[in-house]
């Protein structure tokens, strides 16, 4: 095998650097040789048979304008160790064939370790059926840090995927990712895998990510065992599409919603995980999954187990523990309970408190009934003296009976002969949720309303009246329209337009306030007044770009399809880069038989958002 040993030095070679034959390239002192242009296509192909090795030289382009990869492997084995590469750009947004550090094609593989790869669009990209092997090495400031395509395979040990704008490591198509002791964090999100992708991680960590840590979708299959995902501004684990997935000995905590959150079609087993402290859910279940949990412990969240839609789950031998409450679900879906080890969840408590005398199971119901009917809370009612209660409440009462099972089945609408418990549940006069709230007097959550426009409670209990604090008078408008985002986010949109209205008497001019309401009107189908709402907002705020896109998507369903695609143009005027608006728009093109440029948005949304799941389906 021929040498080249660098010298210490910036090296501009004047066309691209072709290699066809065997070749070492070795800087005399690492990261001294320095080999750059800044208008080539590609800095350096190889092509060959054989292979070729790289030691402790630095390469780089480093012009935006022009489509570029940095280093592209066609055939043969690259061998690289100590290196720096950066500076690949692709302008046209393909992320595909350029804007790769490392670009390997066809059956090439490569061995690369202690190296960098840093402000690429792709930091390495895998094609075709190429294979690499990555140990040691730091990607980091670039679109992706590190994508795996088609047929692709990878194995990774011990790299750092950090500060990337999308995600750390994206596996596509049936490519597969063997990772084992890395790290991805700071990123959008951690580790994806989409479209049958298969992998296995073990030992490796996805922490402070913007998104999740983990998102597995689309028909993927992937093993994950002994992580950490941690610390990420959504959730830990998201598993949808189908996808089947192990997870097994991992820890995930403290992350802004759910620890795990599958849905639609997935099936997921989790197997002697540790799930806690948790914002909302330590496992969030919805659509039609189905996920075996077992011999886990799950504490310190909001809820241990909430479950949505008309998903079938197990149960069994976990340990769950000091959790806000410890199992919600509706009674569309399957929950099988084993042998589980269940105490000191706040519920649970309540539940020894208000029922000294009963024989049946304690469970926690929290919102046990609400998607059956629409969002409506789930409480334990001892009170005989219901009709006092309903005459002075603005909720409808509902009695629903139902019975638990020796094996913690559920039985609709009839007692099974093993303890049956009588529950209610109480809407509002519009058939939303009004939530649970304990007395300050006897700190028992047997609460009604008794007035709706005054916020004033009754304690069942104690009859004790109040107005609760999460609903007392405020001082600023500023406070108003916090509390109503908060509100939003739990889907208490009355409260939310309460709240936004009572921001708007004490400063009229403030934009976010009609923003919100606009929201929440929409969320209740009231779209007319939306509209209204945010068009006040525009008339405020012209540039709010918020109020240009929820506009525009309010008047997708008034059926103002021009109106609509002039507010999206103008919300993509002030942020080019968000897919959804490019999704209504593509959408409002369909409405009024516009395919080409339906077509058109919806691939824009997909170059800048690969895994956007609706432009992907509609434009098929």
């Amino acid at each position: 095998m021929d040498v080249l040993i660098l010298e210490d030095g910036l090296y501009t070679p004047d066309e691209p650097i072709l290699i066809d034959r065997p070749l070492k390239i070795v800087a005399r002192n690492s990261g001294k040789a320095v080999i750059k242009n800044e208008n080539l296509t590609n800095l350096l192909t190889f092509a060959g048979n054989g292979k070729l090795t790289i030691t402790g030289v630095l390469f780089g382009i480093g012009n935006s304008s022009i489509q570029s990869n940095v280093i592209v492997v066609r055939s043969g084995s690259l061998e690289m160790d100590a290196c720096g590469v950066g500076g690949a750009f692709d302008p046209k947004g393909t992320r595909r064939d350029f804007g790769a550090g490392l670009l390997l094609l066809g059956s090439a593989t490569a061995a690369v370790s202690n190296s960098v790869f840093s402000g690429c669009i792709l930091g390495a990209s895998l094609q075709g059926n190429s294979f690499a092997k990555i140990t040691a090495c730091n990607f980091s400031r670039s679109g992706y840090g590190l994508v795996l395509r088609d047929q692709a395979h990878g194995e990774l040990q011990g790299n750092e995927f950090e500060n990337n704008a999308e995600t750390g490591v994206m596996v596509y198509d049936n490519a597969n990712l063997n990772s084992a002791g890395d790290s991805s964090h700071d990123n959008k999100q951690g580790i994806g895998f989409l479209f049958d992708a298969k992998g296995t991680i073990e030992n490796t960590a996805c922490f402070e990510n913007q998104y999740h840590g983990f998102f597995i979708n689309d028909s993927s299959q992937v093993t994950i065992k002994g992580c950490k995902s941690y610390s990420n501004a959504y959730s830990g684990f998201a598993i949808y599409g189908d996808s089947q997935s192990e997870v097994q000995d991992c820890e995930c905590y403290q992350n802004s919603h759910s620890g795990f959150e599958i849905a639609e079609q997935a099936k997921t087993s989790l197997t002697d995980n540790k799930i806690y402290e948790n914002n909302d859910a330590g496992i969030y279940l919805d659509d039609t999954a189905e996920a075996q949990i077992i011999g886990n412990e799950i504490f310190e969240n909001n809820v241990a187990v909430n479950v949505n839609g008309q998903n079938t789950v197990t149960i069994d031998k976990c340990k769950i523990h000091h959790n806000s409450s410890f199992l919600s679900y509706n009674i569309l879906s399957e929950v099988n309970q084993g042998e589980n080890e269940i105490f000191e969840n706040d519920t649970e408590d309540d539940d020894d408190e208000d029922e000294e005398d009963g024989d049946g199971q304690s469970v926690d119901l929290g919102s046990f009934l609400a998607s059956l009917f629409g969002g409506a809370s789930v409480s334990s009612d001892d009170d005989d003296d219901d009709e006092d209660d309903d005459d002075e409440s603005d909720g409808q009462q509902f009695s629903v009976g139902f019975g638990f099972g020796s094996d913690g089945s559920v039985t609709p609408l009839e007692d099974d002969g093993s303890g049956g418990l009588s529950f209610s549940f109480t809407l509002d006069e519009d058939g939303e949720e009004i939530p649970e709230i304990r007395c300050p007097k006897c700190n028992k959550k047997n609460t009604d309303v008794l007035n709706w426009d005054t916020d004033t409670y009754k304690c069942n209990s104690c009859g004790h009246e109040f107005v609760p604090e999460i609903y007392k008078a405020l001082d600023s408008a500023e406070e108003y329209v916090n509390r109503a985002w908060g509100n939003f986010k739990q889907r208490n949109y009355k409260r939310t337009i309460k709240d936004c209205t009572s921001a708007i008497k004490l400063d009229p001019n403030l934009t976010l306030a009609y923003t919100i309401r606009g929201k929440a009107l929409g969320a209740r189908e009231e779209y007319q007044e939306a509209e209204k709402d945010f068009s006040e907002a525009i008339r405020i705020s012209p540039d709010d770009d918020n109020a240009h896109f929820s506009r525009g998507e309010t008047r997708l369903y008034l059926e103002k399809y021009d109106e609509a695609i002039e507010d999206l143009s103008a919300s993509i005027g002030f942020d080019p880069d968000f897919a959804d608006t490019y999704v209504h728009r593509a959408n409002a093109y369909f409405k009024k038989e516009n395919y080409p440029q339906a077509i058109e948005d919806f691939s824009e949304a997909i170059e800048r958002e690969p895994d956007n799941a609706s432009a992907i389906f509609q434009r098929g």
